[in-house]
Order: C-alpha cells, then structure tokens, then sequence
C-alpha cells in the first residue's frame, strides 16, 4: 500500500498529544497529517476544537489490525500515548512490519530496552527509525552531547551535563513514574548501560558512569550539584547513542563518559531537592503510592498555560 500519510499523531486526546495537534493546526505547512486513538468521541472534540478537517483513525493499542492500517498509511507515527510499556508494545511492532519511522515521549527504558532486543536488527535492516524518548526525556542530553562533541572537534574522555529547569508535570507523566513501581524491574533501573550494545562498555566506563545521588560543589560553573530526577533516564540515552556513534566510526572519544545533574546556585537549594527527591522515591517504593497518586495529576491533564509559557 503506498503511504499517503506524512505524520500521524497516535494518542492525540491526551495533554501531550493535544499539545501536538495544536503545533500542527496552527502551522502553515504542506505536511500532510492525522490524528488516531481509540476514542471516537475524544478524537472528534479534539478535531473539531483544534483542526476541524483533519482525518481520524481509530486504533485501539490491542488491536494489531488496526494498528497495521495506521502504519501502512503513513510515513512516520508519532506516538504520545503512554504509559508506553502498556500502550505502545504493538503499535512499534505494526511500525517495524510496515516500514513506518516512530518517534515517543517515553522515558521507559526497561520498555526501550525491550524494543532494541526485538526490533533494532529487523529496523536497522529495512531503515526504519525507532526514537523513543523525545521530549525532555532526553533531548536536550542526547542532542546537547551530540553538539558539544561535533563543536569540540576533538576526542573527548567526558561530558558533564548540569539541568536547571521551572515547570511541572503532566498526569500521563505521574501515571508512567508511579505505574512503573508495580513492575518489580529489579536491576534493570539501576544499569548505567542498560540500552548499550553488548560488548561496547569498558570496566573504566562502568566506574565513572553509576549514578550519583550526593551534592558537589562545582567551582567552574559556580554552583553545586545534585542528583536530577531524570538523569536515570536521560544518561542511558546519550549513552546509547555514543555507543552507536562509536560503531558506524563517528565516536565522541575512546572511553568516552557521561554523566548529568541538576544545577542549584546554592547548597541549600540542593540538599533541599535531595531530601525531596528521596521523599519522593519513599513514596513510589513503598505502599505510600496508593494513598499519594489519587492526589496528583490524572492522565490527560497538566500544566496551564499560565505555567507553561513561564516554564524553562
């Protein structure tokens, strides 16, 4: 089937998703694009709010051959529906299948991880593009380190990356962190290399890349450190692709390491966020969860307008 479709946004009745739909409406482009989920009359609010023309496609996560219609359809899918460990398993299968680019908003390594051992030789051999993790989970990381390597010009032993950042969560962000303490994942959130191809990481690399969850000063940039929530998430990422950089020939530099952190100006802002986040993880861990979620963000909803456009 010829692929008439440029673009389909997969889950666009969530916060994420909907933000999506609007970036697109509003953007005089000759891209042609849709719009799919599983809910006819969310997806039909969502169009006639925001793009009242635009073609909806039902697909259920479940359904392979409804998700096979979209992917056969269109060129690339891009996919906010998440948690992804739950709603995104078939839909990167369908991809792979029939030779349609995927890009997400996931921060699920463990899930990724199960991508890569099922899809990345198949992928690799067609050419098709499997991005998770697009959004801040782990853009600016990835990307950040790809720049300041190419703009070094020069093999580089390590990159220290050091976030600052003013915003809030969504729902389907709160629902993927507290979802994912109900999955016993063991090891797997604790390996620095867990998305790496095998036999591409040193004893030396392994010593200066496990996380760290003290505070530093950091004289050269005229603060301190501390641990950064999404550091978990975002090393393993520029770990990969530095690793995959290093096969095709394109390395950063023998041995190369990452590492990252938040920035705070003053220690008592990060000890502040270390007793936090430990609060945190406290909370997800432990039976503390199911009294806190119900509190928080549901999925579909986030941050105002207000909060987003003062964010960074």
């Amino acid at each position: 089937m010829e692929k008439d479709i440029d673009i389909i946004i997969y889950g666009a009745t969530g916060f994420t998703g909907k933000l999506c739909v609007e970036y697109l409406a509003s953007n005089q482009t000759s891209v042609k694009w849709a719009i799919a989920g599983r809910n006819q009359e969310k997806l039909t609010k969502v169009a006639s709010e925001l793009c009242p023309d635009i073609e909806i496609l039902i697909a259920d996560s479940e359904d392979e051959e409804a998700l096979d219609c979209l992917t056969q359809r269109s060129k690339v899918i891009l996919s906010t529906a998440g948690p992804f460990h739950r709603y995104g398993s078939k839909l990167v299968a369908s991809c792979v299948k029939n030779s349609a680019h995927y890009v997400d908003i996931t921060g699920e390594n463990f899930w990724v991880k199960g991508l890569i051992d099922k899809h990345h030789d198949e992928a690799s051999r067609k050419g098709i593009r499997i991005i998770p993790s697009c959004g801040y989970d782990s853009v600016p990381s990835d990307l950040g380190s790809f720049y300041c390597a190419r703009s070094m010009n020069k093999p580089l032993k390590r990159i220290e990356a050091f976030h600052s950042f003013k915003g809030d969560a969504s729902g389907g962000t709160l629902e993927t962190m507290f979802s994912m303490a109900d999955l016993n994942l063991g090891k797997k959130l604790f390996d620095p290399f867990l998305l790496n191809p095998e036999g591409t990481v040193t004893d030396e690399q392994k010593a200066l890349s496990r996380d760290k969850a003290s505070v530093t000063s950091q004289d050269k940039i005229n603060g301190w450190s501390g641990p950064f929530i999404m550091a978990a998430a975002n090393t393993r990422v520029a770990r990969r692709s530095a690793a995959l950089l290093d096969l095709s020939g394109q390395s950063y530099g023998s041995k190369f390491t990452y590492q990252e952190f938040a920035f705070h100006k003053k220690i008592m802002g990060a000890y502040f966020s270390l007793a936090f986040l430990g609060l945190f993880g406290l909370v997800l861990m432990t039976p503390l969860r199911k009294i806190v979620r119900p509190l928080m963000k549901k999925p579909g909803e986030g941050p105002s307008l207000e909060v987003r456009e003062s964010g960074w």
